[in-house]
């Protein structure tokens, strides 16, 4: 087995690349699966997601409480077994026991420690650099999460991009084809056809801010424009949504929507806004490959891949409710040059897919 992949749960932007990768290497991969809950809808259960890289995945529990002894039997069962040349993984006790066991290239795999699957805890510096110095390499998301790393490793370690990558092309037909129907679509959620509008897919949650977003959602209302608001995604704070849905009528908002039905959101809207924190945002990666200029926060990491500020969509203050505002508006009137957000539109299909992320991913495990 040239190669084991540990994962928490499966996902849409980590598939198409390990599809490319099992092809490459002729089926000698193995996936790791720690939960087979909602079939790689752990985080997302609204996604319905089902995986096609079912042949190559294992399910061994999750590695939390009374757990974690079952799991960590069954990943050293698969390390015996397979005998990989290279592990990827994001766990200190994962990749120790690679190296022990069968002195396999360890390739570290995360966007950052500091937010995400790990949630607010504080690491010792010299604790991370001594743990981040345990892998051969990494594999991450964007020129964010790398200049994260290279604070720990410099240049003493390989660092490679593309590990939340989708299958952009077929994405970008099937908002196409949505397209065609744009008109029948605003309608079933009651948006004027006149209007510009704004979306935004995530968890509502509080890095992800959505107050300064109703806060410029507030002033365009008072100010009477015609641009709307489309936000998809629930969390703990649904209440702002619902407070703020009492007083007026340009926000809509989805709960939950299917994976599948994604495209067809993206097909309604004009542009994309983030105006959170987050380690990368593949959503706001997707808007841009698909051709929406994009409206975010300068706390999103994925804006250093997909966002040229001035040129292809705005950045602003985090926190900053009135930049946000003021940046929304000057996409409101065509201050941008469309050629230039199609351009990296194109650049993203193009170049940053799923082929790209598999020879990445190859590199980083020495292939």
């Amino acid at each position: 087995m040239k190669v084991l992949i540990v994962e928490a749960h499966s996902a849409p932007y980590r598939d198409p690349a390990f599809e490319k990768l099992a092809s490459d290497l002729d089926g000698q991969i193995r996936i790791l699966t720690e939960t087979s809950i909602g079939m790689g809808a752990a985080t997302h259960s609204e996604w319905s997601y089902r995986s096609p890289m079912e042949k190559y995945r294992k399910y061994v529990g999750k590695p939390i409480s009374l757990s974690y002894i079952r799991y960590t039997k069954g990943y050293i069962k698969e390390l015996l077994n397979c005998r990989p040349t290279a592990v990827v993984c994001c766990s200190f006790i994962e990749a120790i026991l690679a190296k022990v066991i069968c002195n396999a290239r360890v390739v570290w795999s995360a966007d950052t420690i500091r937010c995400g699957r790990y949630g607010k805890q504080r690491w010792n510096k010299i604790w991370l650099d001594w743990m981040y110095r345990r892998a051969d390499a990494f594999w991450v998301p964007g020129s964010k999460s790398k200049a994260y790393f290279e604070q720990y490793v410099g240049n003493e370690r390989p660092i490679y991009l593309g590990s939340y990558t989708d299958d952009c092309v077929n994405q970008m037909k099937k908002v196409n084809d949505s397209f065609k129907i744009r008109s029948s679509l605003r309608n079933e959620l009651g948006i004027s056809q006149n209007s510009f509008v704004f979306l935004f897919v995530g968890k509502l949650i509080e890095s992800r801010n959505i107050g300064i977003l109703l806060g410029a959602a507030e002033r365009i209302s008072n100010e009477n424009q015609k641009i709307e608001i489309l936000v998809i995604g629930e969390g703990e704070e649904n209440y702002k949504i619902e407070e703020y849905s009492n007083k007026y009528s340009n926000v809509k908002w989805i709960p939950r929507v299917r994976r599948s039905e994604l495209e067809k959101y993206y097909a309604i809207a004009d542009a994309y806004v983030h105006p959170g924190e987050e380690p990368y945002s593949l959503a706001t990666y997707e808007a841009a490959s698909v051709g929406l200029p994009i409206v975010a926060s300068n706390k999103v990491g994925c804006v250093a891949d997909c966002v040229d500020d001035g040129r292809t969509g705005y950045l602003a203050e985090f926190g900053n409710t009135e930049d946000f505002y003021d940046k929304m508006i000057c996409v409101t009137q065509g201050m941008l040059d469309q050629k230039d957000v199609l351009d990296m539109r194109d650049f993203i299909q193009n170049h940053r897919g799923p082929v790209w992320a598999a020879k990445q991913l190859e590199k980083a495990c020495g292939l």
